[in-house]
């Protein structure tokens, strides 16, 4: 599960963001897109060892062992940066306050973002997102995916 929440002050000079779980919040500022908080879930070391797991890749290794990966290395809060809401650890809040936002896009992680795609959203949700990317352990092409998309005006 995921959480990204955006408080658009009443004056629209500040907004206040609030992100937790493995959603992602990208802001364009003087025309250049940036994303707010660490786009990795796991810690480096953790996130090293699953992929070097048996069961990382759903797709090869099946449900079974896949889950089972999930057991030995993710079942442990030390493992997360920002643990997946749902999970049964406490939530890590990270907030942020920015001005001079032109545009903000609130996403969860499967919306595999980067700040070329962000430039070009549409093209992106439209086309090659419809492609499984390298490195994604998911089965389907891009996993879960919302995108919420606000410009200024």
């Amino acid at each position: 599960m995921t959480f990204a929440c955006a408080d658009l002050s009443l004056d629209g000079t500040d907004i206040q963001i609030r992100r937790a779980g493995d959603s992602e919040v990208w802001a364009r500022r003087a025309g250049r897109w940036s994303s707010l908080f660490p786009t990795e879930t796991l810690t480096p070391e953790r996130r090293a060892a699953f992929r070097q797991h048996p069961g990382a890749d759903l797709v090869a290794a099946g449900p079974q062992l896949h889950w089972q990966a999930h057991v030995d290395l993710l079942d442990d809060p030390a493992a997360w940066v920002s643990p997946p809401l749902g999970l049964e650890f406490p939530a890590r809040v990270q907030r942020a306050t920015l001005s001079d936002v032109e545009e903000l896009i609130l996403s969860t992680d499967g919306a595999c973002l980067n700040a070329e795609r962000c430039a070009d959203l549409r093209a992106w949700l439209s086309g090659g997102l419809q492609r499984r990317q390298p490195g994604n352990l998911h089965p389907s092409p891009h996993g879960d995916i919302a995108v919420l998309r606000a410009q200024r005006r």
